[in-house]
Order: C-alpha cells, then structure tokens, then sequence
C-alpha cells in the first residue's frame, strides 16, 4: 500500500465554535486551523473561516459522512447554499449559531439534522435566522474524537 506525500496546508482562522445541536454557540477567536491549500484554491474568492462543532445533531452512526462533536468545519461566507448544503446559520436575537443542512421552502426554510433524534428547525422569514457560510471542508482527527453513546463512555 503506498503512501500518499502529505499535501500542503495554509491557516484560516477560527472563529469560535458552532453548535450542531441545541444552540451552544462561542464566537470567541481559537486560533487557526490548517486546511489543504487545495481547499483554499478552490475557494479562492470567498472569505473562509473555521469553527469548532459541539453537539451531536450533525453525527449518526448509520451515514457513511457525518460530522462529529470536536471536528472543525470551513465555511465560505459569500458562497450561495444549494438545498442540501451543510450551512452554518446565524439567529440573530440570541446570537446563536448552528451547523444544519439547509433546505429552502417556499414559504419558509428547514434546517435538518443528521442525527435522527434532532428534530429539524422550521425557519420563518420573520425568525432573524441568517445563513453565514457554507460548508467546505471538514476535518477531525479520528484518535481525538470521543463518540458519546447512550448508556457507554
């Protein structure tokens, strides 16, 4: 099995930390994140910033992808979401943050999580939620991430 070489990184900052659950949310500077500059050439002409997830509505044991509590997320603020896209949304009123797939409705949108136990947020225009940034690159290292199970630690 070969190995392949380690390809190059550049920063982005991170911004704090989103909730993929029910709403924990820090917007305080952590430092930065290293992202494959393949990330960032793709993504050259759109502001990108990482955060930190907490929760647990973003990960499920039974996808192929999902995104676990403790992993980082980059997003591309000026990047439109396309229904489906991983987003990080933004209510205003209690400066709240939250990482959900976004699916727009005509009358309203539906924020859903991954984690079948979350129910989604049904969003109304006049609701003060904003959509930030999308989604472009996840990153964990799998040795650091503790999954929490019900009723195991």
């Amino acid at each position: 099995m070969g190995a392949r070489p380690v390809t190059s990184t550049m920063k982005v900052p991170i911004v704090g930390t989103v909730s993929a659950g029910r709403g924990e949310t820090n917007v305080e500077p952590e430092g930065e994140l290293e992202v494959p500059e393949e990330v960032l050439r793709r993504y050259r002409h759109y502001s990108l910033f990482a955060l930190r997830v907490t929760g647990d509505s973003m990960y499920c044991e039974d996808l192929p992808v999902s995104i676990p509590p403790g992993a980082y997320v980059v997003a591309a603020a000026e990047l439109s979401p396309q229904p489906g896209d991983v987003v990080v949304a933004w209510h205003e009123p209690t400066q709240t943050g939250y990482l959900k797939e976004w699916h727009p409705r005509r009358e309203h949108q539906v924020l859903r999580s991954w984690n079948p136990d979350v129910p989604p947020i049904l969003v109304q225009p006049e609701d003060e939620i904003a959509v930030q940034g999308v989604v472009v690159n996840v990153t964990f290292d799998p040795r650091r991430i503790k999954r929490e199970r019900k009723g195991r630690r």
